[in-house]
């Protein structure tokens, strides 16, 4: 598997974009935003997108490697090749190679090599990839960021897979990979990195000046990055909106209205709402993001051809990765069962033109729940929903309905302060939103 992963120049990605530009549009109104884009040589090519609230460091680069083998766990082969930017914030510093220790100590690849791009490369693919994108933004209007995700795909008519996706959680690997790392120095000369494992299980680095030199130079002093393999899984990085002027974007938008098409306005509203409430609930329970090595463990040690319950069957008997303990320490574990008072969220065809299916539960039976309906959007309060009472002009009552358990579809959760959906639910819901109408 070979990887080239690269930042796309922001000129251009600030949105919304017009064109021809009006007099009306001033940078104030624009929110900025960050390509980082990466291509699976003969695979495909993914864009990742955010809206500065995350810190461009070593944790940017370590999750999208992350995210990117998760979409081929089921295909990974024994080598890994990256190509990065040689900067060394980003990617050429000792927490992205303490990472790519941990994937081989894993066994999750045999073999790691790394390259990093000469200053001021342009010939790259990557390069080629970005000026596609950039070109297709110059000439078209895109006035929303859910347009923005379409424009990318567009950008390309050859039948690669291309993607682009917000990202919307960030692990932070750098501090919890800190205390189990030793110090480098003298690495910001060489250009190729390799990482193997010694004879000891233990993760070793190799380098070379260019990929033309003819010999791997060790490393002086000790001979490995990684100390010991940290506990559990990393914090979430907690998001920063003091760059973002919302009041003003929405202001922005709304100034806007008379070169938008329909339903731009409403799509700004929801981004800002959205933004609003990440704001406030910035700091996300850790638990409920699922730590993604976890799932790459279970790839790896999988058979490719076998049988998928015999494969969960040996893992169950042989528990491979116990004492790697790679789940939360010391943490409670976010509760499952369905309680009165719980607020859920469901899937019922039969409803299925109405989303979110969000309901307090008033009762636990054995038929199934007895369900309060509320409405409300993704980003707004939710209130319970009234209906007309059958013979009773102009009463209304709650609607109650029993429904099957099964058509709950995440875990219960309770409203916030503000009667609205926690962000763990928003971020769940908008995954599980390409399961069912994708």
């Amino acid at each position: 598997m070979s990887i080239i992963i690269d930042g796309m120049d922001q000129h251009c990605t600030a949105i919304p974009q017009l064109h021809p530009a009006p007099k009306a549009l001033s940078h104030t109104d624009q929110l900025n935003t960050h390509i980082t884009g990466a291509i699976v040589h003969g695979r495909g090519q993914h864009t990742y997108i955010d809206v500065k609230e995350y810190p461009h460091d070593s944790n940017l680069t370590i999750n999208i490697i992350l995210s990117i083998l998760i979409r081929y766990a089921d295909s990974l082969p024994p080598t890994l090749y990256l190509q990065l930017d040689n900067t060394a914030r980003e990617n050429k510093n000792r927490h992205v190679f303490a990472f790519l220790s941990l994937l081989v100590e894993l066994n999750i690849f045999k073999k790691i090599k790394v390259g990093f791009l000469m200053v001021g490369h342009t010939h790259e693919d990557v390069d080629q990839f970005f000026s596609r994108i950039s070109t297709h933004l110059k000439k078209h209007s895109i006035t929303t960021f859910p347009k923005l995700l379409q424009a990318i795909p567009a950008s390309f008519n050859t039948h690669t897979m291309t993607t682009a996706q917000r990202i919307l959680h960030i692990f932070d690997v750098r501090d919890w990979l800190l205390p189990h790392q030793h110090s480098m120095a003298y690495h910001s000369k060489p250009h190729i990195f390799k990482f193997t494992l010694d004879q000891a299980g233990k993760a070793t680095l190799q380098t070379k000046d260019w990929s033309t030199s003819p010999h791997w130079c060790d490393t002086t002093g000790l001979t490995r990055i990684l100390s010991s393999l940290p506990d559990g899984q990393p914090r979430l990085v907690k998001k920063s909106f003091t760059d973002i002027d919302i009041q003003q974007i929405e202001r922005g938008a709304e100034k806007l209205r008379p070169y938008f098409q329909p339903g731009d306005i409403e799509a700004w509203r929801s981004l800002c709402e959205l933004l609003t409430l990440e704001e406030e609930e910035c700091e996300e329970d850790d638990a409920t993001v699922r730590w993604p090595i976890c799932d790459l463990l279970l790839a790896v040690s999988q058979p490719v051809n076998a049988p998928q319950q015999e494969v969960h069957a040996d893992i169950i008997e042989e528990e491979p990765y116990r004492q790697v303990h790679l789940g939360p320490k010391g943490r409670k574990e976010r509760r499952t069962e369905i309680r009165e008072g719980d607020m859920v969220a469901t899937y019922i065809e039969a409803y299925s033109t109405h989303w979110p299916q969000i309901g307090r539960v008033d009762k636990v039976t054995e038929d199934g729940l007895v369900l309060e309906w509320f409405t409300g959007t993704l980003t707004t309060k939710w209130k319970k929903m009234m209906v007309a009472v059958t013979g009773q002009r102009g009463r209304k009552q709650v609607w109650v309905e029993t429904i099957p358990r099964d058509s709950v579809i995440l875990l219960p959760f309770t409203l916030t302060a503000g009667d609205k959906l926690p962000l763990q639910v928003v971020n769940g819901l908008r995954e599980k939103h390409w399961d069912y109408f994708e």
